[in-house]
């Protein structure tokens, strides 16, 4: 799955540069554009579910949340910048679990792998990637 990496803190999207061997640079330009904007969704839905859970006092929560795009473009992370946040993605004893992050990540997983094996089989129609 090129979802990983999640610890409560932050989740990474990965495709690997294996993955692209032989494809031009159009086509890498098309992967880069979908980790970008399966990043803005899960930074999205992870917002959205800080405020159904009604964790936002100050905003602080709410606005440390980042997608933080790495070199090489193929690659992205989401980013929860409030210290707290972790103790209410996984509760602790004194708090009970308000998870915003996984539930955004299991939301927008199966979108992302159905998109990106779409792609892929365009970009190598040859591969049979499905």
């Amino acid at each position: 799955m090129p979802i990983t990496g999640y610890n409560g803190k932050h989740v990474q999207i990965i495709v690997e540069k294996d993955q692209l061997t032989g494809a031009n640079i159009r086509a890498r330009q098309q992967v880069t554009k979908l980790v970008r904007r399966i990043a803005d969704l899960i930074e999205d839905e992870a917002k959205r579910n800080v405020l159904f859970h009604d964790l936002y006092d100050t905003g602080n929560l709410l606005n440390s949340i980042h997608v933080y795009p790495t070199y090489p473009a193929l690659y992205a992370e989401i980013i929860v910048g409030a210290y707290y946040g972790i103790y209410h993605e996984f509760g602790t004893v004194h708090l009970p679990v308000r998870a915003f992050l996984s539930p955004a990540i299991e939301s927008i997983a199966p979108q992302f792998a159905e998109e990106l094996a779409r792609l892929m089989e365009s970009i190598f129609p040859e591969r049979g990637i499905s």
